[in-house]
């Protein structure tokens, strides 16, 4: 998937909503969670579910989604340079809230900056969490929802 691609595939996902602002990008420059898929599949590692709706309740979504590879995820918080919504006290929290909801549900979650995106440093970890023999699902266990 080109990058092209990835920009209406994730269009679609988000209703047509634009993604949060961030440190202003280089003109030359991918937006993180575009690179971070094009890593991905450079790596060759299975694809992700993008903004995967993990919770029975809440809208919550997940950036990247392995819910077959043992409950992986991956989000990529962007705007901490510039005091984004990431960083702000009920963002803060609202964040929070999101994770512990996520790891009470079995999740494991990679969070990572834009600039640990472009560092390949969040590709390392991921690497790292869906190779782990300890989080794979068994066999014929169910997938997440």
């Amino acid at each position: 998937m080109r990058a092209e691609e990835f920009r209406r595939l994730m269009a679609r996902q988000r209703g047509g909503r634009k993604s949060g602002g961030g440190r202003r990008r280089k003109r030359d420059e991918l937006p993180p969670a575009e690179l971070m898929w094009l890593q991905i599949r450079a790596a060759g590692l299975p694809l992700p579910k993008l903004e995967h709706s993990f919770h029975p309740e809440r809208k919550w979504r997940l950036d990247f989604a392995w819910p077959d590879h043992g409950l992986v995820a991956l989000e990529v918080h962007g705007g901490i340079w510039k005091e984004g919504r990431h960083i702000q006290g009920q963002g803060f929290t609202d964040d929070r809230e999101k994770m512990n909801e996520a790891a009470l549900a079995g999740w494991l979650v990679i969070e990572a900056t834009t600039d640990q995106v472009r560092s390949g440093q969040a590709l390392t970890w991921l690497e790292r969490a869906l190779s782990d023999p300890r989080l794979r699902l068994p066999p014929g266990h169910p997938p997440a929802p």
